[in-house]
């Protein structure tokens, strides 16, 4: 037996979306500390590494089901065909076999981990499951392909949270904010499919949810996402630190070069991970950082003052 086959099944290069954990690590550690040297000690880096294991290994075995599954179908696709299953005899013994490899690994680290990343990602794990396999195959059902893909954002940002905050709840801000950025995601990616590809009696032999999308329904479901997204994000930043208010200018330009991709129909936008490829948006990305890392550690005592409501 070949094993580089089954290695591509993992889909290495998706694990570059698990970068929607470290917002949870760096908003928890804001909302612990306001200076480096006591941030510095909320952070357990052991921690944060064996999180982020599980996390990369519990969403290749969700790639793994997703790609066996879906091998017959991408053959109908014009891009998804060349992937490793739609010409490749693999074993269906040997592909559940690594599945229920990958998921033994992930429970291997569950003494590690608290239980609320446990929780997150046996939820990850089964998320997976409901939207790939049938009978509920949640992404052949219109609405529901997006809203169950995009809820791994916020499971990611969740995990991230628990490694420095075990035992305190996400903020449902935060939850929300992430599921709406990734239905904004989603949708744009979606659109763009619809649209490069122009045969919806393909796409709805590929994809049954598609037969039910149209491109204005797309853009349309994109912006609630987006308008999620920033109200959310706006009460997290005035409930943990007002100075945040400074990242947001970067957030909508990530917002507006996205979308602009999608509109071009950039290629890119059909595929997430290649995003980084890109020079704009990873200069984007590390503005977005910058600012956030800048503005986590920097008061500015009239912002409180202009917000706050004083009681006579």
């Amino acid at each position: 037996m070949k094993i580089t086959p089954y290695l591509k099944l993992l889909r290495l290069d998706h694990w570059i979306k698990n970068v929607f954990m470290f917002p949870g690590v760096a908003i928890a550690i804001t909302s612990l500390s306001d200076s480096y040297s006591k941030a510095i000690n909320f952070v357990n880096l052991q921690n944060v590494f064996i999180a982020l294991f599980a996390l990369c290994v519990s969403s290749s075995a969700n790639y793994t089901i997703n790609e066996w599954l879906d091998r017959n179908l991408d053959q109908l696709h014009p891009y998804k065909k060349h992937r490793i299953a739609s010409h490749y005899n693999f074993s269906a013994k040997n592909v559940y076999i690594q599945w229920i490899i990958l998921v033994t690994i992930v429970f291997s680290t569950f003494s590690l981990n608290s239980a609320a990343i446990n929780l997150y990602l046996t939820l990850l794990i089964f998320m997976g499951i409901l939207y790939n396999v049938k009978p509920v195959r949640l992404k052949d059902r219109v609405y529901l392909d997006v809203i169950s893909e995009s809820v791994n954002n916020p499971i990611r940002f969740a995990i991230g949270w628990h490694t420095v905050n075990p035992n305190l709840p996400v903020p449902a801000s935060a939850f929300l904010s992430f599921w709406g950025i990734g239905i904004f995601l989603m949708s744009l990616k979606r659109y763009s499919e619809m649209v490069i590809i122009n045969d919806k009696i393909l796409l709805g032999s590929y994809r049954k949810s598609f037969l039910h999308w149209s491109p204005d329904k797309l853009l349309v479901f994109a912006f609630a996402g987006a308008l999620i997204a920033m109200t959310f994000i706006g009460v997290l930043l005035v409930r943990y630190r007002i100075e945040y208010i400074f990242v947001v200018p970067s957030l909508i330009w990530m917002f507006v070069e996205y979308l602009k991709m999608s509109l071009r129909l950039d290629l890119a936008s059909i595929a997430p991970e290649k995003l980084m490829l890109k020079n704009r948006l990873k200069g984007l990305i590390l503005l977005v950082a910058i600012s956030f890392i800048l503005f986590s550690f920097t008061n500015i005592p009239i912002l409180d003052q202009i917000v706050s409501i004083k009681n006579e």
